[in-house]
């Protein structure tokens, strides 16, 4: 499981740089400096348009590039970036200061995200957050304090800027809109039950390390898929989800349960509800989405899985999905043409049932991907509830037919 577990977590991890882009020169800037517990480390940033940051203390080194020494009464900072001495430094403080402070934290136009780093190396939590909060700049200086003064002084820079930062078990902390009201995760008592399990919690998971997820400005539809892959089961939800660039890095390790946890609440946040369905799917909604009306998934049968891992593809998420519409409906010009059998005919596949979509249904798009082996009905389940949360219901007419009518359509009718 362990094994598995990374290779999964591997799909969220930046590739490093090419051997030209190592060898370019690199200008940064200095965002932040924390001097606390003894450890004395520096957050940088570079300036070139993939601004990546780096967060290193004295002494240490990552991907070519050596932090040498630290002076935090004067807001000093010399690096090696492939060996190249470089002096960065803060503006100089309104007030001398203390000549060697026991504590400092000092940060000159850091974003959101620099406050957010620092807060989780701080606290080690982890940092559950929407995509949508106000990214106003931090600049402060504080000397002479330890650790929980500087817990303190960050979650009061949050509250300044009407965010409410939530202590959420041992290992997570919730940044939201103080507005906002908290979600509810239909699957946290399961999470929980599960992980109250010694027997599930150590034999069937494996740890995911510090780090491992890092998910850093990704898409819904790419995290979607990593979390599919995690949970090992299949995403079922509308097309287009909503436009959310989703941060995760887990500070600390967490066990499988601990990590799903993150992503439901992560979702959650960022307005996607998660509901898992049966063993083997997930639901994802918008948070005021019914799911108790979706269907239960069918009893799969001991010698029924034939269709294997990733045979059951409908659209691509690094693509876009395939457009089914009525057949003969007339396309928007420059548009390419749409593919009305193809959810249908894997569906007749599935089933041996004909589908034939109404003369007044929409085009849509539909992107589906088994995640685990399903037999026959359960890969017709999926398609069945995608096309659903789609805004699509497929009817039985007879034993060999189905028709595919559009829900809206049929609620205006009957109105």
């Amino acid at each position: 499981m362990t094994r598995r577990l990374a290779a999964i977590l591997a799909l969220a991890v930046a590739l490093p740089a090419s051997a030209a882009e190592r060898g370019k020169s690199r200008d940064f800037e200095l965002r932040a400096i924390l001097t606390v517990a003894g450890a004395r480390h520096a957050l940088f940033k570079e300036t070139s348009a993939a601004g990546t940051r780096h967060w290193l203390r004295v002494g240490e080194e990552l991907d070519d590039i050596e932090m040498v020494s630290l002076d935090a009464a004067q807001g000093l900072v010399v690096i090696k970036d492939h060996g190249a001495r470089k002096e960065l430094g803060m503006k100089p403080p309104a007030s001398g200061g203390d000549a060697s402070p026991r504590g400092v934290l000092w940060l000159q136009d850091a974003s959101l995200d620099d406050a957010i780093l620092i807060f989780q190396r701080i606290t080690t939590r982890t940092v559950l957050r929407s995509a949508h909060l106000s990214d106003t700049p931090f600049n402060l200086r504080e000397e002479n304090f330890d650790t929980p003064k500087a817990t303190d002084l960050l979650a009061r820079e949050f509250d300044a800027r009407d965010l409410a930062l939530l202590r959420d078990g041992k290992r997570f902390a919730i940044l939201k809109d103080k507005e906002t009201p908290m979600p509810v995760l239909p699957n946290r008592d399961q999470l929980l039950e599960s992980a109250r399990s010694t027997t599930i919690a150590t034999s069937d998971t494996g740890l995911v390390h510090a780090g491992e997820i890092n998910i850093g400005g990704e898409d819904a539809a790419t995290s979607l898929k990593f979390y599919g892959e995690m949970a090992r089961r299949t995403v079922l939800a509308p097309t287009p989800l909503p436009e959310a660039v989703l941060f995760l890095k887990n500070e600390t390790t967490l066990n499988y349960w601990d990590a799903l946890y993150a992503f439901d609440m992560l979702l959650a946040l960022n307005g996607m509800k998660s509901t898992f369905l049966g063993e083997k799917f997930v639901a994802i909604t918008p948070p005021d989405y019914d799911t108790g009306a979706l269907p239960d998934p069918p009893v799969e049968a001991d010698d029924s899985k034939s269709v294997k891992k990733g045979e059951l593809r409908l659209g691509n998420p690094a693509e876009k999905a395939v457009a089914i519409a009525s057949p003969g409906k007339a396309q928007p010009a420059g548009k390419r043409s749409a593919k009305p059998s193809h959810p249908f005919k894997s569906y007749q596949r599935m089933t041996g049932k004909k589908v034939t979509p109404d003369v007044d249904l929409p085009g849509l798009f539909i992107s589906l991907e088994n995640r685990t082996d399903l037999s026959k009905p359960e890969a017709a389940y999926a398609i069945e509830t995608a096309l659903l949360l789609n805004g699509v219901r497929l009817t039985p007419i007879d034993d060999k037919n189905v028709r595919a009518e559009s829900l809206a359509q049929s609620a205006a009718a009957n109105n």
